[in-house]
């Protein structure tokens, strides 16, 4: 197995006993493939067994993981005596970035969000500052956002991209920088057709020395957004607002999920960047399955012998 090729469509990183049911669920391909390595069939089959940890669920979200692990046991016939066995931990947890409070006013325009099915990546190019006033120095300052890796459907019509590279998210012009910070992943939420994320360990150029958001390594100037962002969010300022988190947000020019055909074939599009701070709203909890087994087993044939082949 190579996780960084796709197969006849299959992109083996993540199609191995893949529990979703979005039309890559376990099947045939899956079987064929853990049977070239484990020769599992006809012998005893597979038992899973599931520890619901965290927050309530539901009888009825408990009866589709149910239906999840008859469908990856029935791969290989019903459990017997010699079974292998599994463990899949289940809980249910919440977005790691709640929607924003209200949409932002966009301060920033890029000329191409590109996705490519084929690496799944999601790039932002050519992005550039719209400020109030010319006279703002950052106007016209670059805005470089770094590659996201998609990492697959939530629920919800929210998809997840995550920053594999650790990259900072930069606004700059020549030799100057003049904000940075970290951009860990994107949410796409496909009924707004927008992409957010909440920005960490921000330093913003025009913050006083004594700010936890100072960086001597930042150019030293004023400018009114800055100034803006940085006063709702420096426990120091006036304008202070406790509990407001700074996001970042893309929203594309055209139905992003809709060309991407839910990020399965090439898209791309303009689109309005927003840099702001804003109250988040609690989402509806999603519900995510952390299988800490047969996935993991794949990469090498020795993995087999743990298990009796």
């Amino acid at each position: 197995m190579d996780p960084t090729k796709t197969v006849d469509g299959f992109n083996q990183a993540r199609s191995i006993m893949q529990p979703s049911p979005m039309g890559r669920e376990s099947g045939d391909f899956e079987k064929n493939i853990l049977n070239a390595a484990f020769d599992w069939s006809g012998q005893g089959g597979l038992k899973i067994d599931v520890k619901y940890t965290g927050k309530l669920i539901s009888d009825a979200d408990k009866q589709w993981i149910q239906d999840v692990v008859n469908r990856v046991e029935e791969l290989f016939g019903p459990p017997g005596e010699n079974a292998k066995q599994f463990t899949w931990d289940v809980q249910r947890v919440d977005p790691p970035a709640p929607a924003p409070q209200q949409k932002p006013t966009p301060n920033s325009r890029g000329e191409s969000i590109t996705y490519d099915a084929q690496s799944e990546m999601l790039t932002i190019k050519d992005d550039f500052m719209i400020a109030s006033s010319d006279d703002d120095p950052i106007a016209g300052a670059q805005v470089f956002v770094p590659s996201l890796n998609f990492t697959g459907h939530i629920g919800e019509g929210l998809y997840y991209f995550f920053n594999e590279s650790f990259e900072d998210l930069l606004i700059s012009k020549d030799d100057d920088v003049f904000f940075r910070g970290t951009l860990s992943a994107l949410l796409y939420d496909a009924t707004q057709n927008y992409f957010y994320w909440t920005v960490e360990n921000a330093k913003i150029a025009c913050a006083p020395s004594d700010s936890i958001f100072f960086d001597p390594g930042l150019a030293d100037l004023s400018s009114s957004l800055l100034n803006d962002i940085l006063g709702v969010l420096d426990p120091g300022s006036p304008a202070y607002r406790a509990g407001q988190r700074l996001y970042f947000t893309y929203q594309p020019d055209i139905d992003f999920a809709l060309a991407s055909l839910n990020f399965t074939q090439d898209a791309s599009s303009g689109g309005f960047n927003g840099l702001y701070a804003s109250d988040p709203i609690p989402e509806p909890s999603t519900l995510v399955l952390v299988i800490a087994g047969i996935g993991m087993l794949i990469g090498a044939k020795k993995a087999g012998e743990r298990f009796g082949k």
